[in-house]
C-alpha cells in the first residue's frame, strides 16, 4: 500500500513538471513574441494585403479554402488591427509549449527552444501578411496538436 501511494505522489510531481515546463514556455514564447513583433504590432500602417475589405473571393481563387472558411466563421474580416497578430502569436506560443511537451525537454531547454521557436524566419514574413497570420498561427498549434496525438 505504501508503495502504491508513494508511485501517486511521484506520478502527480511529474505532471506538476510537465505543467510548469508548458507554463514557462507558454510565458516565454508569449513575451518573446512580444518583444520581437512589438513593431509590427504598434504599427498600423496598410501593408501588401490590408487594402481589401472582403478578402473571401481572393482567397477562394488563390486555392486557400481552409483561410477563406477560417475567415468567413471564425476570424474577423476586414482586418483588425493589433488583433490578428496578437491571436496569431498566441496560437504559436501555445504550438511551442504543446512541442516542447512533445520533446519532452527541461524547464531551461524548453526556455531556449520558445526563443528559437517563436523568432522563426518564416513566421515573420507571415506576419507581413496580417490577413493570413492568425491563420497559420492556428494551423501551427492544430499541427502540433495532431502531432502530440499521433
Amino acid at each position: 500500500m505504501f508503495y502504491a501511494a508513494m508511485s501517486m505522489f511521484s506520478w502527480k510531481s511529474e505532471s506538476d513538471r510537465k505543467k510548469s515546463v508548458f507554463l514557462i514556455s507558454f510565458i516565454t514564447a508569449t513575451l518573446c513574441s512580444l518583444l520581437v513583433y512589438w513593431y509590427e504590432l504598434s504599427n498600423f500602417t496598410l501593408s501588401i494585403d490590408e487594402e481589401f475589405p472582403d478578402n473571401f473571393e481572393q482567397t477562394v481563387m488563390m486555392g486557400r479554402w481552409a483561410h477563406a472558411l477560417l475567415k468567413l466563421w471564425i476570424l474577423p474580416e476586414p482586418y483588425v488591427p493589433f488583433f490578428s497578430l496578437m491571436l496569431g502569436l498566441i496560437f504559436l506560443s501555445l504550438s511551442c509549449s504543446v512541442s516542447v511537451t512533445i520533446l519532452e525537454l527541461s524547464a531551461t531547454e524548453a526556455a531556449l527552444f520558445s526563443v528559437l521557436y517563436i523568432a522563426l524566419p518564416q513566421f515573420a514574413y507571415q506576419a507581413e501578411f496580417s490577413n493570413q497570420v492568425d491563420t497559420v498561427g492556428i494551423s501551427t498549434f492544430l499541427s502540433a496538436l495532431s502531432l502530440l496525438a499521433f
